[in-house]
């Protein structure tokens, strides 16, 4: 009977660990779309007088990350109220985070892909170099939003193949070079999240039955991978 009540006080205290950690993740969340929201905030004047195809799809995007960052705060606050018990809502909240991620990012993807089509032949301007970079920061991000793999590689996959098949509409000449690139690029992205997936979850195994001694039944319980 002791065993039993300390084996799901153990439980009880690493749900709330791991929900903590969980809000820290979503802290960071938060401010990186608040950072990204004042980027555009700060070329709003710009945008604004834009009346180019690129300029609406800039527009349409403002709202995304206020609402990512309201999603954040809203779920920060019911864990105040309610404490560990949302932590099975939580993946509704993961999905609905990734989905306006997605949508901010792949409008923001379109925006940029449009802008080339101001110039002709159709180029890239100095300022859609920011929109290649971004890249880098968003598909970091994803991990904090989402812990299985297979929701993790959706935004950059979607975002890889709207590029292939915007180039591809534009330069038709090149069409197998650049469905090649796309396909090792998506490898790439799956193949490396899916390793990384693995061994994180290997390596939070280790530590946490070095530290704590938890029963392996206990520990796949609380760190196998779930949908979130």
């Amino acid at each position: 009977m002791n065993l039993h009540l300390g084996s799901s006080k153990r439980t009880r205290e690493a749900q709330l660990q791991l929900f903590r950690t969980r809000l820290i993740a979503r802290l960071c969340i938060a401010l990186t779309c608040v950072s990204q929201f004042i980027a555009r905030v700060a070329t709003l004047n710009g945008v604004i007088h834009d009346n180019s195809t690129s300029g609406k799809f800039a527009i349409c995007a403002l709202p995304f990350a206020p609402i990512v960052t309201l999603i954040v705060t809203i779920e920060y606050l019911l864990f105040k109220k309610k404490g560990p018990k949302i932590l099975k809502y939580s993946h509704i909240a993961n999905l609905i985070l990734l989905i306006f991620f997605m949508g901010d990012w792949i409008i923001g993807l379109f925006s940029t892909l449009y802008r080339t089509q101001q110039l002709d032949p159709p180029l890239f301007p100095v300022s859609a170099l920011y929109g290649m970079t971004a890249f880098a920061w968003r598909a970091m991000l994803v991990t904090l939003i989402v812990q299985k793999w297979q929701l993790k590689i959706i935004a950059p996959v979607v975002a890889i193949i709207v590029t292939t098949a915007y180039t591809i509409h534009y330069d038709p000449k090149h069409f197998y070079t650049y469905v090649i690139r796309c396909v090792m690029q998506l490898f790439n992205i799956v193949f490396i999240i899916y390793c990384e997936d693995k061994i994180k979850w290997r390596m939070i195994w280790t530590n946490l039955t070095k530290k704590n001694g938890f029963r392996s039944t206990i520990l796949s319980s609380i760190i196998s991978p779930k949908i979130s």
